[in-house]
């Protein structure tokens, strides 16, 4: 495509040609192609055909010209250069031929120009003579994403869930969690989860339980026992490593711990001598009554006692 800009001292040797031969009325004009604009003056009543011609503008075969070439020039000429480019609008393409259109043009033919979250590949004010490659046109996808206390619904027209991350100025830590790949495809509708995740180590004192031991003795009875030996918890010191995730701790790990106190062990002794068998005293006289005290500090003794029938009986006491 041909693009001239003729400046305006080149109009004023024409003008002043025609004047030393007869001076002829002459009036100024405009010549808008797409971008570009020529100003110089044409003798009255010259077509719009001579306008451009003595601009030294060139047109193309499918070029539209407004008015039209045969029509008399008036103070204002715009010419639009045909273009034939490939419209790609969400993957599909088509090939589309217009003279003098913008960008914008081209989507209100389209009905496109009022869709909301649209994208276009370049700026709605270029000219399609000017595009290169291909018009590329898409919508943006919606995506909501929970990141650091908050849910948002946003926008993107960017490709991956990373390039959407940078553009949103989210920073992931080494050990944070989300809920996709980066590398996966934004999708329309799709929800992301940051999930923020933090370790640190503690130290706490813990109590060490005491362990309990059963003895036996055979100065108490069956059936009896007595702590002769109290029991007391150790204690010891343990690092964690803890895990946190979005402020809240989700597991703890023992790196290290020592013993500070060794626990003392609790003693139970039970008692395994048999208890006397019980009788009756009815119609019986007490022979003799033996005392048998306390003599292992159980703190119990007990009478052996013989009847006159000859029959013997254990009293505790």
């Amino acid at each position: 495509m041909n693009k001239h800009i003729v400046p305006l001292t080149v109009s004023a040797v024409f003008a002043l040609s025609l004047c030393a031969c007869g001076h002829p009325e002459m009036k100024p004009v405009t010549i808008l192609d797409e971008r570009y604009k020529t100003e110089l003056e044409i003798p009255a009543g010259s077509t719009v055909g001579e306008a451009i011609a003595l601009a030294e503008i060139t047109l193309g075969k499918n070029d539209s010209v407004k008015p039209d070439l045969t029509e008399q020039a008036g103070k204002k000429i715009k010419i639009g250069r045909s273009s034939n480019i490939v419209f790609n609008y969400d993957g599909k393409k088509e090939k589309i031929s217009l003279a003098g259109a913008t960008v914008e043009d081209l989507l209100k033919k389209k009905g496109l120009d009022k869709t909301p979250h649209l994208v276009v590949n370049y700026d709605r004010d270029v000219y399609l003579s000017e595009i290169e490659d291909e018009l590329i046109a898409y919508l943006e996808k919606a995506v909501t994403l929970t990141v650091d206390g908050s849910t948002e619904t946003y926008f993107t027209a960017k490709k991956t869930v990373r390039e959407f991350l940078s553009e949103r100025k989210i920073k992931l830590g080494k050990l944070d969690r989300l809920s996709a790949k980066p590398t996966a495809g934004i999708k329309d509708g799709m929800s992301l989860r940051v999930r923020r995740v933090e370790q640190k180590e503690i130290t706490v004192t813990e109590a060490i339980a005491f362990t309990v031991k059963s003895e036996y003795s055979s100065s108490m009875f069956k059936g009896e026992s007595k702590v002769t030996k109290d029991g007391q918890a150790g204690e010891k010191k343990v690092t964690y490593l803890v895990t946190y995730v979005d402020g809240v701790e989700e597991s703890r790990t023992v790196k290290s711990e020592t013993v500070v106190k060794q626990p003392v062990t609790k003693i139970v002794t039970y008692g395994t001598k048999e208890k006397p068998k019980p009788s009756t005293t009815a119609g019986r006289k007490i022979v003799s009554r033996q005392d048998n005290p306390d003599c292992d500090g159980s703190g119990h003794g007990y009478w052996y006692i013989i009847y006159s029938d000859g029959t013997t009986d254990y009293v505790d006491y």
